[in-house]
């Protein structure tokens, strides 16, 4: 059994003005209302990079999230391709509510696929991915693209 750090927006912090999170399943983009870019130290295990995109409340139960975490490699420019079994420490989580409001469940995806080009001097990243949640009864296949910044710079 593993454990991962799983992050919730907070209200009173402000996000990078500019960002974009968004995915689909079919049709129309799932556009995010809130999202994160940080990176994760100190904590156990491997320190790691965070970018997340999330609709919806956890008060309210509408909370709907999709989190994504490589390996902190340090404050150099990183172009990098990672596949979820290719032993490169990549996570996707797909978080979300369930009644009632505030419960939440998360699983890992099955399958996923993303190609960032992140700079942390610069506190930018852009990312391309692709997702495949089947375990537990899920049925998604979320594909989008993030461009954010850190708002912690």
């Amino acid at each position: 059994m593993s454990a991962f750090p799983i992050f919730f927006p907070d209200d009173h912090k402000s996000q990078a003005a500019g960002n974009d999170f968004h995915w689909r399943f079919t049709g129309e983009p799932i556009y995010a209302e809130s999202t994160l870019f940080t990176a994760f130290r100190g904590g156990p295990g491997i320190d790691h990079w965070v970018f997340q995109g999330s609709t919806g409340k956890t008060e309210d139960g509408t909370f709907f999230a999709l989190q994504f975490s490589v390996p902190y490699e340090g404050e150099d420019l990183l172009e990098k391709t990672y596949k979820i079994g290719d032993g490169q420490w990549f996570y996707v989580f797909h978080i979300h509510s369930v009644p009632p409001a505030p419960n939440f469940t998360s699983t890992l995806a099955d399958k996923a696929e993303l190609t960032i080009r992140l700079d942390p001097a610069k506190g930018t990243v852009h990312g391309d991915f692709n997702a495949i949640f089947y375990s537990g009864g899920y049925r998604m296949n979320p594909i989008g693209t993030f461009d954010l910044k850190r708002a912690d710079q």
